[in-house]
This record gives C-alpha cells, sequence and structure tokens, in this order.
C-alpha cells in the first residue's frame, strides 16, 4: 500500500471506522513505520485528553446537590437577582453618546417649559410631552440591533434567556429616561409654578412614553429595528404637528387631540396597560426564539 493513511486513524482509534475501511488501515500499519508513529501521536493524545468507560467512575450525586437544584430562591433573592441583571447592562449604554444626548434633549426641554411657562399656561405640558416619549422609543429600538451589537455573541451563548437580557436592557434605559422626565418634570413645577401637580405633569409624557416604546419593541421584533425607529419618529412627529395646530387655530381633525395634553390618570392607567400587554406578548414571544432570530439576516 502506497498511500498513507494518516487521515484515517483518528477514526480508527475512535473504532469509528467500518470493517472493510479497519482492516485496510491495519494492514497498512503493519508494514508503514511513519504511519504508527503517527498512531502512537495520536494514541497518546487519547490517553491526555478522554479517559475510557469505566477508568473514572462518577459518583452519584449527594442529597446537598439535589437540595440545591430543587430549591427555589427567596423573593429577596430574586429580587436582588434581577437587580443586579439590569444594573449590569449598563455597560449597553456606558460610554457612549446615548446618555448625555437624552440627557441634553431632556433638559432643554424643561427649560422650554419654564419659558413657555410665562408666555402661555396651557403650552407648559408640551416641550416634556413632546420629547421624553421620542427618546424612548428611538433609544427602545437601539436595544435590539445585535447585529450592530459588539456583545451580540455574548448574547446569543449566554445562558440567560433572550426576554431577560432584552427586558433587563429595556428597564435599565426606560428607568433612566423617565428618572431624567421625573426631574425635568419637578424643575418646571417648582421653578415654573405650573399650574398642574407633579404627578399630574409625570402622567402626561409617562403614558405616551411606555406605549411608544411598546409599540417600538413589537415593531422591532416585528420587522426592524430601523424602521421601528422610522416608524416611531413619523408617528409622534405627525401626532405633534396635529397638536401644535390645534393649540393655535382650529383642529385639522374632526376630534380634538387636546385631550391628550390634560393631566389624567385614566388615561395614564390605559396607556400603561396596553403597554403592559405588548410587553407580555414580547416576553412569551422572545422566549420561544434564539437571539439569532433578531438578526434581519436570521428572519425568514
Amino acid at each position: 500500500m502506497n498511500q498513507h493513511v494518516d487521515e484515517l486513524l483518528p477514526f480508527y482509534i475512535n473504532q469509528a471506522l467500518n470493517q472493510d475501511d479497519r482492516a485496510r488501515v491495519h494492514s497498512h500499519l503493519t508494514a508503514c513505520a511513519p504511519c504508527r508513529a503517527e498512531l502512537e501521536g495520536w494514541e497518546s493524545i487519547a490517553r491526555a485528553t478522554a479517559a475510557e468507560p469505566g477508568d473514572w467512575p462518577v459518583p452519584e450525586l449527594s442529597p446537598l446537590v439535589y437540595a440545591s437544584l430543587s430549591h427555589r430562591p427567596s423573593v429577596r433573592q430574586a429580587v436582588a437577582s434581577a437587580a443586579h441583571l439590569i444594573w449590569s447592562q449598563r455597560v449597553f449604554i456606558a460610554n457612549t453618546w446615548l446618555l448625555p444626548s437624552l440627557g441634553s434633549l431632556i433638559g432643554s426641554a424643561a427649560l422650554v417649559a419654564l419659558i413657555s411657562r410665562s408666555l402661555a399656561e396651557n403650552w407648559v405640558n408640551v416641550p416634556l410631552f413632546a420629547v421624553v416619549p421620542i427618546a424612548a422609543a428611538l433609544t427602545t429600538a437601539l436595544l435590539y440591533t445585535f447585529e450592530d451589537d459588539p456583545s451580540g455573541e455574548l448574547i446569543a451563548a449566554a445562558p440567560t434567556s433572550l426576554a431577560t437580557l432584552i427586558f433587563a436592557r429595556l428597564c435599565l434605559a426606560l428607568g433612566a429616561i423617565g428618572l431624567m422626565g421625573f426631574v425635568g418634570s419637578l424643575l418646571a413645577a417648582l421653578l415654573g409654578q405650573a399650574p398642574h401637580s407633579l404627578f399630574e405633569m409625570v402622567g402626561i409624557w409617562l403614558g405616551p412614553m411606555l406605549l411608544l416604546s411598546a409599540l417600538t419593541t413589537v415593531t422591532s421584533l416585528c420587522v426592524h429595528p430601523r424602521f421601528a425607529a422610522g416608524a416611531a419618529l413619523g408617528l409622534w412627529g405627525g401626532l405633534l404637528i396635529l397638536l401644535l395646530a390645534e393649540q393655535t387655530g382650529p383642529p385639522l381633525l374632526r376630534v380634538s387631540l387636546l385631550w391628550l395634553l390634560q393631566p389624567g390618570w385614566t388615561l395614564f392607567a390605559g396607556q400603561a396597560l396596553v403597554a403592559g400587554l405588548l410587553w407580555l406578548g414580547t416576553w412569551l414571544w422572545l422566549s420561544g426564539h434564539p437571539a439569532a432570530s433578531l438578526h434581519p439576516e436570521g428572519r425568514s
């Protein structure tokens, strides 16, 4: 036999060859010293990296291990674990332009609210209402661009479910934006002597923020994050144009939209309920899909 069989030696050692090939390799080895030397090298690797069945008996799991596997964490442990996971997502938005830009944008909106208070009382709620929801929606769209995310491969390989990771990011991002919006409302209420209470002013933009972010979440998953960002901009921009036109003249539509600027917890509760249902459906959908399904090239 003239040709060497070195490419078959790993399969020969693992007994993965059929009977004819195994006999051919065995016959070749009796007459070929280089292949025998190659075989010895593969055998040394096999001895170093694997053990024969039965050489290392595996003991049964102890009762303590079985008890720890069936132990459910307490409420305190679960809350601490969730808080730690949410806070760990800060690396996604740290050292980027996102938070400084949002802080400047929302701060400018609060300043405009203070100025508009002296010009027209009914304009005081418009700046934060206009800025906070769209800032949250655009940030939400960024959470799903895994093809641009350096940690995308780690996310795909992480033992934590995709739904848990995404909603941890979502909670941190919306929490940061909500905090900035709350500070802006607080300044407008204290320094500007707004006609509404602080909680009423917060409710005006908080409900739309949750609803628009939930719609962006669904659109990002069903279509594409960039399309979701554009759709959110178009939808919110069109709504603001209608409201501003109605503030200065007759409504462009047959129905008035000024009730969106009126403080009301009934309206807020409805917006929050719809947003919660959309996010619940998103969670259930994500629970059954891998991270690759969120990449545009991975979608069918």
